[in-house]
């Protein structure tokens, strides 16, 4: 553990307004913003599940008969359609052909251009970077290189297990994608 690490986790707690915390979660921002290759976007740091996450994205930046298209490669990917119904958003699921597999992408590019050319486009893309209950990988480039041709208006990417393919990620910038 670096020195720096070691000295934040023995800290005492810091109120909101302490100058010291603005300071560290504007410099959070910062970095967060150099991860994705953007100096304008506006990254929003959430602390607790990810079960939280999904609740905050759902109530706060979708509402109900919203359509989505979630690309389902295992557990995860189910648990996050269930919230999506909770809040009553219109649900639609690409899964792989047996577990451990990604998605096929054609069929996610049909089902994105089909409801694009029947006049009802998804709202969102909900990817699951890596399921962990399968291991399976998202191939991020690819499904964004997809949503671009029929973009949802907003790409939801739940990616703590893989925040190193963001490492190259130049074709993530100038999307919505949280």
């Amino acid at each position: 553990m670096s020195p720096e690490v070691l000295a934040a986790s023995g800290a005492g707690m810091r109120s909101f307004t302490d100058t010291t915390l603005i300071d560290d979660f504007g410099k959070c921002i910062e970095m967060t913003r150099k991860t994705f290759l953007t100096k304008t976007g506006q990254p929003f740091i959430i602390s607790g599940s990810g079960v939280m996450g999904w609740d905050a994205v759902c109530c706060n930046l979708m509402k109900k008969g919203d359509k989505v298209l979630q690309v389902n490669s295992g557990f995860f990917s189910t648990r996050f359609e269930h919230t999506y119904t909770q809040y009553g958003m219109e649900l639609h699921s690409v899964g792989a052909a047996k577990a451990g597999v990604r998605p096929d992408n054609g069929a996610i590019e049909k089902a994105l251009k089909d409801a694009k050319a029947a006049g009802k486009p998804f709202k969102v893309l909900s990817i699951s970077g890596v399921d962990t209950s399968t291991a399976v990988l998202a191939d991020l480039k690819a499904l964004c290189d997809i949503a671009r041709a029929t973009l949802p208006r907003l790409i939801l990417l739940s990616m703590p297990c893989a925040l190193l393919q963001a490492k190259n990620c130049e074709w993530m910038t100038g999307e919505s994608i949280l």
